[in-house]
């Protein structure tokens, strides 16, 4: 239970209609805060079509990781039938080094029915 209690997973619920630079800003912000909270980690999705949030969480990561010092950052967790294994592997360094080894990268084979559609990948 402690550690639901220090963890945070950014998330945008289908009733929030914030138009993106606003979620984006707000859930930056966010990270920040749960920081200086005492907070110990924060998670980020990968959705595509679904919701239209968190297409890129590794981008989002990099610039959290810029803005905060202690909290670990993690992904839950990026599709990785959807990438290319080196810009994959390329990304992921990105966002240790920026937050200094505080990364924790977490994986899927594939995401939604619509995301496999989108990215012509079969689902069969």
């Amino acid at each position: 239970l402690d550690f639901y209690r220090r963890s945070l997973a950014l998330c945008r619920l289908p009733q929030d209609a914030r138009p993106m630079p606003e979620l984006y800003r707000d859930c930056l912000e966010t990270a920040v805060l749960a920081e200086e909270l005492g907070w110990d980690q924060l998670w980020m999705p990968e959705h595509h079509a679904s919701d239209l949030w968190a297409p890129a969480p590794l981008a989002f990561l990099t610039a959290i990781a810029a803005r905060t010092s202690q909290i670990r950052l993690g992904t839950y967790v990026v599709l990785l039938g959807l990438h290319n294994p080196l810009r994959m592997a390329e990304d992921i360094a990105t966002v240790d080094l920026v937050s200094n080894g505080r990364f924790d990268f977490a994986v899927g084979g594939g995401g939604q029915q619509a995301e496999c559609y989108l990215f012509c990948i079969p689902t069969a």
